[in-house]
């Protein structure tokens, strides 16, 4: 390739790039006598608010794709109401199926709301129903747990409290809204990206991991059909190249995130990542939804820019494009007028209502992921707090279970197949996840008290008895439970008193 030629593509690529990375006179607007005046004046610096428009239309499309898919095109019946039991999170027990077809009302109600996200229509109330019904759905069956569907609700509970429809909305157009948005929005959703991703990274510092398990068996299982770059990903360099890389990827790429020198080269080994595991696993939308948060990374200006280059090379009419496009300069009579705004949210309390929902929003995201170090043993095995603290792709769990009823009252026994009781799906995800075994042996003692036509029987008088043998990450079945009458424990008790301990180690390879 010539010199020459490089050069062009040099400035061809920097002609679209560069609005992403560098920021107007308008973004760099810092409002020095404010943050001279408060420690915390950055968080209310004034920004354009279109990289937050578009992470809010991103989350709107992906969530009437979800709504459609799940209320058209998936087995309701066979995933929630062909079950005698939907498993339960702690505290949220009283969260119900929707009776009748009140499921498919839920995602249409969810679409509806979509569409209103996305348009910008009604904005809050769109975003708080879109909240609800999205969080409804989740807290129906734990045994569905995922945590890009919890990454889904702290995004739309950020979204419900942030002005995101200043710009690129309905409701701007209606009623007049300035494109300028609080730096804390922007910031708190970087930040809780950020929380995510290094989380996702630390947690894989493991021995397992690092051993390339359960990753090489899982990259073996898909090279089967695979083209040619897949059968090299799937060898031992390739899958090493892939567990160390994401590593890295997540504890040092995310906070070069936070640098603009390295944002973009950063930003693009995230895509690759992204389509690398949209390609090999089945995660919907985490993908798109993480690429779309990421770029909150880049100027806050970065959408607008890379519109007014695209008209421009359409148009060939720069100065039209400006002054069609770009928001008001922020000269003296602008910066009084946000100055104004500011000192208005300082005066009435809002702005220290902010900082502490800011503050402890990002504390509670902090705490809650290291719940697996406050219990014995590894959370891998025992699933102490295992969700909600970013553990993603660390176990292949595959087992057997079955449970042993006794009726000290009849004297009798009975063997009990969770297959009779739950959807294949349920079952399988039961297996070798105590607390969802235990909840279950829950479900049969209640079960035989109702049973019993006499009234006679006692709680006390049914002893229930789960065996299960799991293997974890290639390693041979063992026994995941003591033998413990599970109706005598209550779910607080510590997994170590009916838990086995994990002495199996991995398999040379």
């Amino acid at each position: 390739m010539s010199t020459e030629h490089g050069h062009h593509l040099r400035v061809r690529f920097s002609k679209w790039v560069l609005p992403l990375n560098c920021a107007h006179s308008y973004d760099a607007f810092t409002m020095t006598s404010e943050r001279q005046s408060h420690p915390l004046g950055s968080l209310f610096r004034p920004i354009p608010g279109y990289s937050v428009a578009i992470l809010r239309i991103v989350m709107g499309v992906l969530l009437l794709f979800e709504s459609v898919n799940y209320g058209i095109f998936h087995c309701l019946d066979c995933l929630y109401r062909s079950t005698e039991y939907l498993f339960k999170y702690p505290y949220f027990d009283w969260v119900a199926l929707p009776p009748g077809r009140g499921l498919e009302m839920l995602f249409f109600v969810m679409g509806v709301a979509s569409v209103g996200v996305i348009l910008g229509f009604w904005y809050r109330v769109s975003i708080i129903v879109l909240t609800v019904c999205f969080t409804w759905y989740f807290l129906i069956d734990a045994s569905e747990y995922l945590n890009h569907f919890y990454l889904t609700i702290l995004f739309l509970c950020i979204l419900c409290v942030i002005p995101a429809n200043r710009v690129w909305s309905l409701d701007a157009k209606r009623n007049g809204y300035s494109p300028y948005i609080g730096n804390w929005s922007r910031l708190l959703l970087i930040l809780q990206l950020e929380i995510v991703l290094i989380y996702a990274g630390v947690v894989k510092l493991n021995a397992d991991w690092l051993q390339l398990e359960p990753l090489r068996l899982w990259m073996t299982s898909y090279a089967v059909n695979a083209g040619p770059f897949m059968q090299w990903l799937t060898q031992d360099v390739g899958i090493a190249l892939g567990a160390y890389g994401a590593i890295a990827l997540h504890i040092i790429g995310a906070p070069l995130l936070l640098f603009q020198k390295t944002r973009l080269p950063v930003f693009c080994c995230y895509l690759i990542f992204h389509a690398i595991n949209a390609t090999v696993f089945n995660i919907g939308i985490f993908p798109f939804m993480t690429a779309a948060a990421t770029t909150l990374l880049f100027a806050p200006d970065w959408p607008l820019n890379l519109w007014q280059k695209f008209k421009q090379k359409i148009s060939h009419s720069k100065e039209q494009t400006l002054t069609q496009e770009s928001p008001p300069v922020m000269g003296h009579a602008a910066s009084s007028s946000v100055l104004s705004l500011a000192d208005t949210v300082q005066h009435n309390g809002l702005r220290a209502l902010i900082v502490k929902f800011f503050t402890l929003w990002l504390l509670v995201q902090v705490i809650v992921p290291t719940r697996p170090l406050w219990y014995a043993g590894p959370v891998a095995w025992n699933e102490a707090g295992h969700r909600f603290s970013w553990r993603m792709k660390l176990r292949d769990k595959r087992g057997k279970t079955s449970f042993l009823l006794r009726n000290e009252k009849t004297n009798t026994l009975k063997v009990m197949n969770p297959e009779k009781f739950l959807t294949p799906r349920q079952s399988i995800k039961m297996t070798c996840q105590p607390d969802l075994i235990w909840q279950f042996a829950q479900f049969l003692e209640n079960k035989e008290l109702n049973a019993d036509a006499s009234g006679s029987l006692d709680a006390t008088d049914i002893k229930i008895v789960a065996s299960a043998y799991c293997s974890l990450n290639t390693r041979k079945a063992v026994s995941l439970l003591k033998p413990v009458d599970l109706t005598s424990i209550a779910r607080s008790t510590p997994r170590e008193e009916w838990v086995t301990e994990l002495t199996e180690v991995l398999p040379k390879r």
